[in-house]
């Protein structure tokens, strides 16, 4: 048992060591717009891995192609549509709250038309929003560098977690939603992704105060382990081990960025107010 462990932290370094590898080499051949391209090919693995593990909320096949469609349009909106974000996200918070009734004309109850709406509102947070705030890091200046820094610290704190939480990991956070975390490991995560951002920033010799950079890692910490008990809890509703079959050692996409989503806005927002070093 103690043997598997171990292969699977060895199996999720090299599948992180592949996702930025993967990432640099797209940018070293193909620049940003390859990176950009990737990104839009694998956002619809995304909302497809997502729109299976919302099953509550997309109950048959014409749903989820109305769903994946519609997340779809909004991710390149906001994507692509710098000026008219809060309109497109305003526009699309109306949409989901109208279209789901719709949708649940033959099976209407004050329960499914719930289901049904925030189904819609979580997922195009969740599976559009969240994606093209992380794919737009890379539209600002030295974009390429604040990705792979995320990259970086969210992979360095899931490995941490990972790592502190087979060798001392005793007390259980939320078993219920996901029995093998542990607060060891958060904490454990929490630390490696300081670490990493203290490497990242004298590695990269980077002008912005390290006390600063230090808070913004420690909540993208706090925030990528909150999106992998999201997505642990989705997996749970629906009673399934992974999102996909994708990604060895951790299953699928989702199942690999589910912290990176939850991240991506706190790095977008640190940019901002970092934006006078950078």
């Amino acid at each position: 048992m103690k043997t598997d462990k171990y292969k699977n932290l060895g199996v999720r370094t090299l599948s992180a060591l592949v996702a930025v590898s993967l990432m640099g080499l797209t940018y070293l051949f193909f620049e940003l717009a390859g990176i950009i391209i990737l990104a839009m090919i694998l956002e619809v693995l995304v909302i497809k891995e997502g729109l299976n593990l919302m099953d509550w909320a997309a109950t048959n096949k014409l749903n989820k192609w109305i769903y994946g469609i519609f997340f779809y349009l909004i991710f390149l909106l906001i994507l692509f549509g710098e000026p008219y974000r809060l309109q497109v996200l305003i526009f699309a918070i109306v949409f989901c709250l109208s279209i789901s009734i719709h949708l649940k004309v033959q099976d209407f109850s004050l329960k499914s038309l719930q289901n049904a709406q925030g189904g819609l509102l979580i997922g195009m947070i969740y599976l559009a929003l969240f994606p093209a705030l992380l794919v737009d890091i890379l539209f600002k200046y030295q974009g390429a560098l604040w990705f792979l820094c995320l990259l970086v610290m969210v992979f360095s704190g899931d490995i941490g977690a990972y790592s502190f939480g087979i060798t001392i990991g005793k007390r259980h956070v939320l078993p219920q939603i996901s029995p093998k975390k542990t607060w060891e490991g958060a904490i454990g995560g929490f630390l490696a992704t300081l670490v990493s951002a203290l490497i990242l920033h004298q590695m990269f010799k980077l002008k912005i105060p390290i006390f600063g950079w230090l808070i913004m890692a420690g909540l993208i910490s706090i925030s990528a382990q909150t999106g992998d008990f999201f997505e642990s809890l989705l997996k749970r509703v629906i009673n399934v081990k992974d999102s996909g079959k994708i990604m060895p050692g951790h299953g699928g996409l989702l199942d690999r960025i589910d912290g990176l989503l939850f991240a991506a806005p706190i790095m977008s927002v640190s940019l901002s107010y970092f934006d006078k070093w950078i």
